[in-house]
């Protein structure tokens, strides 16, 4: 990752050849086989720690949405470095991100646009690569659903279902709970905007108490408000719509349930 920034990749060349080379020219002259080895190693150690810093600086760059739900400048972080990204791998990883980015804006063309013009390939192999995968058709699908080709959204769903029930994943209980939660979420939104709101009050409370960031919490809190005026309870909504209201940033959930509170209606399915 700490390709994505050029501050740390430049340095990561200058300390790696610097004093690699500098170490296996004195490691020679000495005849000291144990330096040589040092100075192979070294550009390693370089990595290691300079992707330690990459992450760290990519997490704060994520907490722009998740704890603020400022989404404008996370699309705008994200862009940047997606401009000056030459590496493919991290290309689709960063454009992954980014149409989540979209369909917080409520900007559901671009997301799926973004989505389609990434290789699956490139999002990696392993137990990584399918947790890529997996973000990958949960998005997929949250276009699908928002633009109303619930077929396609389906399609993605079963995928996202087959790399969840993957080994990799699946043997972790907790990770594969983790998981379906996701899919099952956008199951209940399908569900949800075919006018069926049965178990939905329940299954959104359920996620409410689960949600870890305030961006999830604001997620879930919309959608319990919209499944309380879908179903004329607005009293119960309020607690929900004045949460996203107060916390929603410029996220797409804050304008949706802005229009549900002057409306005083669900948002039309």
């Amino acid at each position: 990752m700490f390709k994505l920034f050029k501050d740390l990749f430049t340095l990561y060349w200058i300390l790696a050849l610097t004093i690699g080379i500098s170490l296996a020219g004195l490691g020679a002259y000495l005849e000291k086989i144990s330096i040589v080895i040092l100075a192979l190693i070294i550009p390693l150690f370089v990595m290691i720690v300079l992707e330690i810093i990459a992450q760290k600086r990519f997490k704060k760059i994520n907490q722009i949405r998740e704890i603020n739900c400022n989404i404008a400048r996370y699309y705008e972080e994200l862009n940047q470095l997606r401009i000056k990204c030459k590496d493919k791998k991290l290309l689709s990883f960063l454009e992954c991100n980014i149409s989540a980015a979209f369909l917080d804006l409520g900007r559901y063309s671009d997301a799926l646009c973004c989505l389609l013009g990434i290789n699956i390939a490139d999002l990696g192999k392993g137990t990584l690569g399918i947790q890529n995968q997996i973000i990958y058709f949960n998005n997929l699908a949250y276009a699908y659903i928002e633009l109303g080709d619930f077929e396609k959204a389906e399609q993605a769903l079963e995928n996202m279902r087959m790399n969840i029930e993957n080994p990799k994943i699946s043997s972790n209980a907790a990770n594969k709970s983790f998981w379906f939660d996701y899919y099952n979420v956008k199951k209940m939104i399908i569900q949800m905007k075919k006018g069926n709101f049965e178990g939905a009050e329940q299954f959104f409370l359920s996620m409410l108490d689960k949600a870890a960031s305030n961006i999830h919490q604001v997620y879930e809190s919309y959608h319990l408000a919209f499944v309380y005026m879908n179903t004329n309870r607005p009293e119960e909504a309020k607690r929900y719509i004045d949460f996203v209201l107060n916390y929603g940033g410029d996220t797409v959930y804050r304008a949706k349930t802005l229009q549900m509170k002057e409306s005083g209606q669900g948002e039309i399915i």
